[in-house]
């Protein structure tokens, strides 16, 4: 069994989302599951209704700027994206949006962080490419640094970092999300169409790149009715109901 499958196996011919291995692995979808009966009184509500969420709070938008990224405290482990360990479950949501090129995975998701930040949560996104990249400069010092041989190369500024990381492989997006993303409330995954997991996928007039069962559709965005799919249908235009229906899901 592949990596890829590993990380969300379970999701394909399951049960409904969010009651089988796919919504344990992700959290956030289990959310019925009943805990044991706490002193002084039942669990409560966060914990009887999104056991994961039992002890956090959501974190003030204006407080963000002061807690880093997990990953700054994790250098010495950045060798997870090269040699992945097995198993394990993420302890932090993650949702993917897929769709075909140019039907508006990106807009929506946009308003979907923008939308989540205000209400005072911390959201992660990932973007996923087929080809290579660059994130600088030709002639800066940080591209010179990387494009001389450097394995590993950041670029920091009192506020922001970006990390270059030479790959041997394929990265799992697990693995990504576990060395990185700790602190997110939920992260936002655009792209990775392939991998197992919750989806939404973004339509305009072409055909669903996943099927009605088995590849953890849980949502469609078309304006139009899609033959043969049962999933709740939100129309392009109806953003601040796909951020309710993350956040009974996931939050």
């Amino acid at each position: 069994m592949a990596q890829g499958d590993r990380l969300f196996r379970g999701a394909q011919g399951g049960p409904a989302p969010g009651q089988g291995p796919e919504g344990r692995l992700f959290g956030g979808a289990h959310r019925l599951e009943r805990l044991p009966e706490q002193d002084g009184g039942g669990p409560s509500q966060a914990g009887r209704r999104r056991p994961h969420l039992a002890g956090r709070q959501a974190v003030p938008a204006q407080a963000h700027h002061r807690r880093g990224l997990p990953g700054l405290r994790r250098f010495a482990h950045l060798g997870v994206l090269q040699d992945p360990p097995e198993g394990g479950a993420l302890k932090t949501p993650v949702l993917l949006f897929v769709g075909r090129s140019g039907t508006g995975k990106t807009t929506l998701l946009v308003k979907i962080v923008a939308a989540l930040k205000r209400k005072g949560r911390r959201v992660g996104t990932v973007k996923h490419f087929k080809h290579d990249f660059e994130t600088d400069k030709p002639g800066k010092d940080s591209y010179r640094h990387f494009h001389a041989g450097a394995a590993l190369s950041a670029i920091v500024s009192p506020r922001k970092l970006a990390l270059v990381q030479r790959l041997r492989k394929p990265p799992v997006l697990k693995d990504i999300v576990k060395a990185f993303y700790g602190e997110a409330d939920l992260v936002l995954v655009e792209g990775f169409k392939r991998q197992k997991g919750p989806k939404i996928e973004v339509l305009d007039r072409n055909k669903p790149v996943c099927r009605p069962r088995g590849d953890g559709l849980i949502a469609l965005v078309s304006d139009s009715p899609v033959e043969g799919y049962l999933q709740p249908r939100f129309r392009r235009g109806e953003a601040a109901k796909v951020v309710q229906f993350i956040e009974e899901r996931f939050l």
